[in-house]
Order: C-alpha cells, then sequence, then structure tokens
C-alpha cells in the first residue's frame, strides 16, 4: 500500500516568507531614513541654541560693563576682535567680539550726533565636516 502524505496548508513556504521579508525591507528602509535625518536635525538644532546661547551671554556681558568699560578693553587696550576658544567651557565652540564705533545723526539741521558701539559677536562650530556660525549684534549708547 502506498501512503499519500497530506499537504499540511497551516504554514508557510519558504519562498512566501522571503517575499514577506523584501517587502518589509523595502517598507522599513525609507523609515530608518527618516529617523537618521531626525537625529541629525536634532543635533544641529542643539549647536544652534548652544550657539546663540553664547552669543547672548557674551552681549549681556559686555552691557554690563557699560559704554566706557567697552570702549577701554576693546578700543584703547587693542583687544578688537577678541578670540575665545571653548568659551563658558563650551568645547569646539569659538567665540569672536568685536566693537565698532558709529556716527548716528539725531538732527540733520543742527548737527547733533551720538556715538555708539556696534557689538558683533560671532560664535563658530564645526558640525558635519563644515564649519557654522550664529552672529549676533547690538549697539550701546553712552549715558
Amino acid at each position: 500500500m502506498i501512503k499519500v502524505l497530506n499537504k499540511s496548508t497551516g504554514g508557510y513556504t519558504l519562498i512566501e516568507l522571503l517575499l514577506a521579508l523584501a517587502v518589509l525591507g523595502l517598507v522599513a528602509a525609507p523609515c530608518f531614513a527618516l529617523f537618521t535625518a531626525g537625529i541629525s536635525a536634532i543635533s544641529s538644532a542643539g549647536n544652534r541654541t548652544e550657539a546663540l546661547y553664547l552669543c547672548r551671554n557674551k552681549v549681556e556681558e559686555l552691557k554690563s560693563f557699560g559704554y566706557d568699560g567697552i570702549y577701554s578693553f576693546y578700543l584703547e587696550n587693542n583687544n578688537n576682535p577678541y578670540l575665545e576658544s571653548n568659551p563658558d567651557g563650551y568645547q569646539d565652540y569659538s567665540r569672536v567680539s568685536s566693537v565698532v564705533p558709529v556716527t548716528i545723526y539725531t538732527e540733520p539741521i543742527s548737527g547733533n550726533e551720538a556715538i555708539v558701539l556696534q557689538v558683533d559677536v560671532t560664535v563658530k562650530w564645526e558640525q558635519h565636516r563644515s564649519e557654522k556660525e550664529h552672529s549676533l549684534s547690538c549697539y550701546i549708547l553712552a549715558r
């Protein structure tokens, strides 16, 4: 007597499994690329936030010196521009601050003028093998 083996229909064949894995791979690959791009964007935003913090911190520090203190340190003592490496303990960042006197004419007829200091602060860092920078400017008026 010949026994006939019944084919089981309860499982998957090897071809079906390979096809399912291929479809899963085609769908999952773009998703992984999106996650990678998202992580890169978060890292970039974090670097820009730290750079903005360093710019604002330096501007507030200079504002606390007042017009005379800034003028004395930068222009009279020839510290213009002033370069700092790893400012405030932030590794891989550099900060350059410079001061330029600017004359503003307040009344064109009477010839009144005011001399203000333009303070420029630029923070630079390296990201993805290229140099990035963020700048901030403000004006300080003598009182």
